[in-house]
């Protein structure tokens, strides 16, 4: 069963940081790695915002080390103790450990395993071609993390902006098929946001059903709505007459007699009970 979980570099017993903990600790690499994991696990626990109560002794009573050591980490940079409110800080609390990083960290996995899938598949079809040489997608592969991570917090500005709009939400953990190539354009964000601004506000009479999100991160959808396209009413399609279809008959003699005699004894009946 899944549980609380915090997201660790690979490269951290590598890290400047922990370098110059060792030195002034005098304490092995692995001893600060450790260490540092226990107090990032407790404040993942502990905290909502990145700030407990604290001191550098009570950390070294409830972690490990001493009081010195947790020092040792604020010099470092990976602390903030404040003295005269007895708390301290996680400096990188927001970007790494609160939900909303979280979220950011699962989605960039998501979207580099759908990425990585692609690649695999472009590999094989050029095997399949007899081709030995490395291509474009083999190049993919070798994709900066951080733009990756960049690809996934746009992901979560757009979901964001759009279940906030009160157009139908979009639920699912998964970004709509044609979402993530969308997000891959130049600018495409910003044009999206103004987009759902205008789908918000009711101006696309267009459509007679709310627009939904998959829709919506189709090619050219956000331009055209934000180039009015879709501004003016759907027209309805004239009726055409139809030669083959049979037409109504027009009343002629005993019939028309008849439905004026009738329309007449109606007439009459009306006047005598006083009605005009």
């Amino acid at each position: 069963m899944a549980g609380e979980w915090i997201a660790v570099d690979c490269s951290l017993h590598e890290k400047p940081e922990i370098y110059e903990l060792c030195e002034i600790t005098s304490q092995d690499v692995e001893i600060c790695v450790y260490r540092l994991y226990r107090l990032w696990a407790w404040f993942a626990l502990h905290s909502a915002d990145g700030t407990v109560k604290a001191t550098p002794a009570r950390l070294a009573g409830i972690l490990c080390g001493d009081a010195d050591f947790w020092r040792a980490v604020e010099r470092v940079g990976w602390l903030v103790f404040d003295s005269n409110a007895g708390t301290a800080t996680l400096p990188a609390w927001e970007r790494r450990f609160s939900k909303a990083a979280k979220a950011r960290i699962l989605t960039a996995e998501r979207v580099k395993k759908h990425r990585n899938a692609d690649v695999t598949q472009g590999r094989n079809k050029n095997v399949t071609r007899g081709d030995t040489g490395e291509d474009s997608s083999t190049t993919t592969t070798a994709r900066d993390a951080a733009q990756v991570e960049q690809e996934a917090h746009d992901w979560q500005t757009l979901v964001a902006t759009w279940n906030a709009s009160g157009l139908p939400p979009w639920r699912s953990p998964r970004p709509p098929r044609d979402a993530m190539a969308r997000l891959a354009e130049d600018g495409w964000l910003s044009v999206a946001t103004a987009a759902i601004a205008h789908l918000a506000a009711g101006r696309c009479r267009f459509f007679t059903d709310p627009v939904a999100l998959d829709q919506f991160c189709g090619q050219g959808f956000a331009d055209r709505v934000i180039g009015h396209k879709y501004d003016k009413p759907r027209k309805q399609p004239a009726q055409r007459f139809d030669p083959d279809k049979p037409q109504p008959k027009a009343w002629d003699g005993d019939d028309a007699a008849r439905l004026e005699a009738t329309r007449r004894k109606m007439i009459e009946s009306l006047q005598q009970e006083g009605k005009p």
